[in-house]
């Protein structure tokens, strides 16, 4: 069933407003009696369309859906890689269940940050974000929080922060992913980052494990920062939620 995120004030007066009118009325075709479900102050109800035209959807709430989402959080800090690859990295992350994303400008990222077009990148990566979150029927939309660098992050709200480090997976004795997420399962709220093509700088490796970032290997490979995310989100689904 076709879900939508809408805000507190559609869902307070019962009515959709946004773009996703277009999408009801002319891609889904809706009409009066049709059931759709809605999502809004984290929670999901399924409701029936008692009205519509081309500028709103009015409904009636018929229940509130159960909710399938987690109990922790995840931030992936990604560094930000070349061309199109950080649309994928939010559309798959978000289904794999990532809430916000910070994009990072790194010492070794090819990326050119133009401040006059922040805000229509922003906009352009949280559709992505929405619409993965709508595909995927989760309860709590993820976001895309900001672009900026990696000293201008706020890292103290977080209780478990992990660095994927190529570096650490050319030791000969690794500490492995797996084996920090058995040991921190009691932890809430989870960032990590991932760097862009050919990793983080040794500068910045220093200053995130002063600010208390734990650096881990997923596996004795070397993987792209595109699949580095995705396998990371794999993994701490697998282990906080699998088993």
């Amino acid at each position: 069933m076709q879900r939508y995120f809408i805000t507190e004030e559609e869902f307070s007066n019962n009515c959709i407003t946004s773009s996703d009118v277009f999408h009801i009325t002319r891609v889904m075709r809706g009409k009066i009696g049709d059931k759709i479900i809605v999502c809004a102050n984290n929670k999901g109800y399924l409701v029936s369309i008692n009205n519509l035209n081309d500028k709103a959807v009015s409904f009636d709430i018929i229940e509130e859906i159960n909710s399938k989402e987690k109990n922790y959080s995840l931030t992936l800090i990604q560094g930000m890689p070349k061309g199109s690859k950080i649309d994928d990295i939010l559309m798959h992350g978000t289904e794999l269940g990532c809430d916000h994303f910070i994009l990072a400008i790194t010492d070794w990222s090819q990326f050119k940050l133009d401040n006059n077009k922040l805000d229509n990148k922003l906009t352009r990566y949280n559709k992505i974000c929405k619409e993965a979150s709508e595909q995927s029927q989760r309860v709590i939309m993820s976001d895309c929080l900001n672009i900026t660098k990696l000293n201008k992050i706020d890292y103290s709200q977080y209780d478990l922060k992990l660095l994927l480090d190529e570096e650490e997976a050319k030791k000969e004795v690794p500490y492995y992913l797996k084996e920090c997420l058995k040991n921190n399962k009691d932890k809430k709220n989870i960032c990590f980052v991932v760097g862009p093509e050919g990793g983080i700088s040794p500068k910045e490796r220093q200053y995130l494990v002063d600010n208390g970032f734990i650096p881990v290997s997923i596996m004795n490979n070397i993987v792209r920062t595109e699949t580095a995310s995705l396998a990371f989100l794999s993994m701490i689904t697998y282990e906080f939620e699998g088993n």
